[in-house]
């Protein structure tokens, strides 16, 4: 995991200025046996006037992933995840959700 902040001491910034603040986050967990691998990871991020707008913009993702060793060499893949952001302005298009996926199969020699 890690953490990182910047803080521009807001209090004294007019309310309508852009601003570079931000705090971030992310965390993570791994395990496998065997011929399985599994994760999860989160990552966090919040920035607050980034437009000079009231509010923060604030992102989230979410991934899962997995793996199974089929043999020497071959290894099938896969993620899910989901992302999730928001916008300091209520403009529906600058605010998102998606889902997606990913899988392979990994041949190496």
């Amino acid at each position: 995991g890690s953490y990182a902040s910047v803080d521009n001491d807001i209090e004294n910034i007019p309310a309508t200025t852009t601003i570079t603040d931000y705090t971030a986050y992310d965390i993570g967990v791994g395990y496998a046996t065997g011929a399985v691998k599994m994760s999860f990871a989160y990552n966090h991020t919040d920035s607050p006037r980034a437009s000079g707008t009231a509010g923060s913009d604030t992102a989230s993702l979410y991934v899962l992933g997995a793996g199974y060793n089929l043999g020497p060499g071959i290894d099938l893949q896969g993620s899910l995840f989901r992302a999730d952001y928001s916008d300091e302005t209520t403009t529906a298009s600058l605010n998102n959700d998606a889902w997606g996926g990913i899988a392979a199969i990994k041949v190496s020699f």
